[in-house]
């Protein structure tokens, strides 16, 4: 059976990969009767639109299940699922797949954007989550007139050093450049960046504060480096010792040291409180704040401590995987 794993002896097996299944043809999924209730960042449905991602970001999943090779679903099928969520009370709906605006071919993008609008209208269509590098020109248009008017682009650092050692293939120039341009064309803009990333430097840290400084965005989103199985950061991960990764190092300074942080968590305490006095709209300072970004922090690290000792005890050295089926 091609695509399954096993242990044999204590020792792991793995046959060989299936083939990935066709996007096209597949049945409506079935909707829960409690569908128009859900809320996920906004949305009540999030619809899967194409796998893969020409991307090589090293912390994302998306390449590493999927490839690099884009495999989109037929329009008609997409407009079809949208009018059966409608049809079973939803309002609001975003659209994602590796990166959005990699659907189809050329202009099949704005195309989709326009078909999905006509369903559910403007005001109830989110498609968030961008490259910097490709949202120009017609892209940018169409998301002005079929959607809320938001993007969110996976800026991860104010550092060219650690855009680098990321894979994230744009520079901090280029995102300079694309908040500009999805400004210039009335969308309202949010940024992720990533923090305590595997030797990320005080300098690299603080180059991303700047950069968050300097752009005012609408919103941000700031997260810890999580080494998801499968991917290059992952791999990275499993060779670096606890005392080097800045989720596990102990912060030395005073609010570090006072709060019981690891630099990782302290650096994303300091960007959040940094990020949440830059916004467009500045959030005010208060101490439910501070204590609901204290405990975000200290909830990410937990989690991702815990990822890297299960990585390290499923995939460390030590471990032993055999592949049948003719790929050694």
């Amino acid at each position: 059976v091609e695509g399954v794993a096993f242990l044999r002896e204590g020792e792991e097996v793995r046959t060989r990969p299936r083939s990935p299944p066709e996007l096209s043809g597949r049945p409506l999924p079935e909707i829960p009767p409690d569908i128009r209730e859900q809320d996920i960042r906004g949305a009540q449905v999030y619809l899967e639109t194409h796998r893969g991602c020409r991307g090589g970001c090293r912390f994302c999943q998306v390449p590493c299940f999927f490839g690099r090779k884009v495999r989109s679903r037929p329009l008609e099928e997409i407009v079809e699922e949208v009018k059966a969520f409608v049809a079973k009370g939803v309002r609001r709906i975003s659209l994602f797949g590796g990166t959005s605006t990699q659907y189809g071919g050329e202009g099949d993008f704005p195309l989709l954007l326009e078909r999905v609008s006509e369903v559910v209208g403007p005001e109830n269509l989110s498609v968030p989550d961008l490259r910097v590098d490709e949202a120009e020109g017609e892209v940018l248009e169409a998301l002005r007139r079929y959607t809320i008017g938001f993007v969110i682009f996976g800026m991860e650092s104010g550092s060219d050093r650690m855009l680098r050692r990321m894979g994230k293939g744009i520079t901090v120039e280029k995102i300079r450049e694309g908040v500009e341009r999805a400004r210039e064309a009335g969308l309202e803009v949010g940024g992720a960046f990533i923090v305590g990333y595997p030797g990320e430097t005080e300098e690299d840290y603080r180059e991303t504060r700047e950069l968050v400084e300097e752009l005012m965005l609408d919103e941000y989103t700031i997260s810890l480096a999580d080494p998801l199985p499968g991917t290059p950061l992952a791999e990275e991960v499993l060779s670096l010792p606890e005392e080097e990764n800045p989720v596990f190092m102990k912060e030395e300074g005073e609010r570090g040291r006072r709060l019981g942080l690891t630099v990782a968590e302290a650096r994303a305490l300091e960007l959040m409180l940094a990020a949440a006095c830059a916004r467009s709209r500045p959030l005010p300072l208060t101490d439910g704040l501070y204590r609901r970004l204290v405990e975000e922090v200290r909830r990410q690290g937990e989690e991702i401590r815990a990822n890297t000792r299960d990585l390290k005890r499923y995939l460390g050295p030590g471990t032993v995987f055999r592949e049948e089926g003719g790929r050694g």
